[in-house]
């Protein structure tokens, strides 16, 4: 997303529109509001994929991180992680982000 922020949030709200009950998309274009500064509309955006997987623990993770909780938030994506170490490749640097 580095320098591409805008160019990232169009595809993200394709994807929402294309896919409106997917929660990865919700979830993906929560956290590019968020890189932008855009709050609410990340955690309206989290809610949202929430509502839609509520035992999602990367969505509780992002979620928590949104909210400016990022104890909470590394503590449920290292659970996440313990599960499904699978989605190394895009938990990891989350968790690096919350343990900034």
């Amino acid at each position: 997303m580095l320098g591409r922020a805008a160019e990232a949030l169009g595809d993200a709200d394709q994807a929402v529109s294309i896919l409106p009950g997917a929660s990865y998309a919700l979830g993906t274009r929560c956290l590019i509001h968020y890189e932008l500064g855009n709050r609410d509309k990340a955690k309206h955006d989290c809610a949202a994929a929430l509502a839609l997987e509520p035992q999602s623990l990367d969505t509780q993770g992002l979620l928590a991180y949104v909210n400016a909780d990022p104890d909470h938030a590394t503590k449920v994506w290292q659970e996440s992680l313990a599960a499904h170490p699978e989605n190394e490749y895009y938990l990891k640097p989350l968790l690096l982000r919350a343990r900034r």
